[in-house]
């Protein structure tokens, strides 16, 4: 029966680690010319995109900034990567943590749309429509943890070709890195963007719940050793 209590205690324990260890997250990268960007015309030199990524565990939210620079020609729109089952309601705006960026909506591009030339691949994200600006700030808020994506940005024609950048790791076929947890810097030439996943997924730890389930099928097993004896 002490064998039995110490087992507990120490389960238990453990579970409260757990939960302790589950604390907010933040990453943050960039990619530049020549070093994880693919550009062309204008932008195929000194462009750069960088992101910071942060968990509030107190209102189990995510909050994605990026920056997009380019050296000249307007950014007409840009798109950041989101997993399939993705929508509207992932986004927020009014939190305490912030708001999402206005002019955004949930599109899918590939190399038959007309408004993305030289896209590498199919790619559904969130588009956000840029207006006059070499440098774009945008931030995303939503309740889905990171993992490692894509995005694309184009503008108009310049010399008979057109003005676009994406992350060099957006390939055709395109294969994101999905297996492996989120970090800093950049892994294989791609960014962080909002993945299928609530809460904190990025650490290894396992969630609560889990720990839970896993603490009281090891109490009926011993329970049920008990009663054998």
């Amino acid at each position: 029966m002490k064998k039995v209590l110490v087992i507990l205690v120490a389960l238990l324990c453990f579970v409260t680690t757990s939960f302790a260890c589950y604390e907010p997250s933040d990453y943050s990268g960039s990619l530049t010319s020549g070093n994880g960007l693919t550009g062309t015309a204008n932008w195929s030199t000194c462009t750069s995109f960088s992101w910071d990524v942060t968990y509030y565990n107190q209102y189990d939210l995510w909050v994605y900034n990026y920056t997009l620079s380019v050296p000249r020609k307007d950014i007409s729109h840009v798109i950041v990567e989101v997993s399939d089952n993705f929508t509207e309601s992932n986004v927020f705006t009014n939190t305490p943590v912030g708001s999402t960026t206005s002019n955004w909506s949930i599109a899918t591009a590939d190399e038959s749309t007309p408004s993305a030339p030289y896209i590498p691949d199919f790619i559904r994200g969130i588009k956000f429509e840029v207006c006059n600006k070499t440098l774009f700030q945008f931030k995303i808020v939503t309740d889905r943890a990171p993992v490692w994506g894509d995005f694309y940005a184009k503008d108009g024609i310049a010399k008979g070709t057109w003005v676009t950048v994406y992350n060099t790791g957006f390939g055709n076929p395109d294969t994101d890195p999905y297996l492996n947890l989120p970090t800093n810097g950049s892994l294989n030439f791609h960014i962080l963007r909002p993945d299928s996943v609530t809460g904190n997924a990025s650490t290894s730890v396992p969630e609560p719940a889990t720990l839970i389930l896993m603490m009281a099928s090891i109490i009926g097993l011993l329970s049920r050793k008990l009663k054998n004896c």
